[in-house]
């Protein structure tokens, strides 16, 4: 009796152990139905593993092993995160510089770079979500360009503050660059406040003439010119004021030419009226 309850035990056992087998082989096999036509017009459902399947999730697999990987370019929270941390960790250095340091100006350009590309990512954030990603940041976009313009403003301020520095003491003048800075700012988040911007890209809508856009016909352009000029005001540059004078004027010109001509074919006489009683409020740029 004794070794006839243990072969049914081990019978019970194997017949458990198989189903499980197969119900996990079945699970594994990820069966993919495709139809077939027949001649008689009548479709014949086939079923079979499907590659594609394992291979993807494999892929996805391996994915989720590997290691995060911060700046690869993707809108993930790490990275949001690790943009913030830098930008509030650069703004909060530069309020320390500027409140303690022997030389304020390089304080007030590092808060200057920092409040520039955070506040373009949080009001998008907030009034353009269908447009938000790490672009909004506004570090991808004619990166080494960008680059160049700080390493100028830098090299120029070092140089003339170690062969003259008594052109370097901080005045009135710096302050006011600053504040330049500061308005600039404002223009720009009040452009992507406006509905003209809020709206996604081929949505059918008025033309937009109240808030900024009364005063401005391109106030964020506006906001990137006179935030630059302020920058090279701040640090009392006057190399790099005219160099940055004369490439702004060039870049923005045409980009508002090409904007200027793409809302006339849209709004026609509208945007006549609009544009003749409008100014950009740009040196030499009508």
């Amino acid at each position: 009796m004794v070794k006839d309850g243990v072969e049914t035990m081990d019978s019970d056992s194997s017949s458990t152990d198989t189903e499980e087998f197969e119900a996990q082989r079945r699970i594994d096999q990820r069966i993919t139905f495709r139809p077939r036509p027949q001649s008689n017009g009548r479709i014949q459902i086939s079923s079979r593993p499907s590659s594609i399947d394992s291979r993807a999730t494999a892929s996805l697999l391996r994915q989720q092993q590997q290691q995060p990987v911060l700046f690869d370019g993707t809108h993930t929270p790490r990275n949001i995160a690790a943009i913030s941390f830098l930008l509030g960790l650069g703004g909060g250095i530069g309020v320390a510089a500027a409140w303690l340091s022997s030389t304020p100006q390089m304080g007030l350009f590092l808060l200057a770079v920092a409040l520039f590309h955070f506040a373009d990512y949080l009001a998008t954030s907030i009034y353009q979500v269908h447009k938000l990603d790490l672009q909004a940041y506004l570090f991808m976009n004619n990166q080494h360009c960008y680059e160049g313009y700080h390493a100028i403003a830098w090299l120029e301020f070092a140089i003339e503050y170690y062969h003259f520095p008594s052109l370097k003491r901080i005045g009135l003048l710096n302050y006011m660059g600053f504040g330049l800075v500061v308005i600039s700012l404002l223009c720009r988040v009040f452009a992507i406040m406006s509905p003209r911007y809020q709206n996604p890209k081929g949505a059918q809508r008025p033309l937009v003439t109240s808030g900024i856009y009364r005063m401005m016909r391109h106030p964020y352009f506006f906001g990137l010119y006179w935030w630059a000029i302020g920058v090279q005001i701040t640090l009392l540059n006057p190399v790099g004021l005219a160099i940055f004078v004369f490439m702004l004027h060039d870049t923005l010109s045409q980009r508002i030419k090409l904007e200027d001509e793409s809302l006339q074919r849209l709004y026609h006489d509208v945007w006549n009226n609009y544009k003749k009683t409008t100014p950009t409020w740009l040196p030499f740029i009508p």
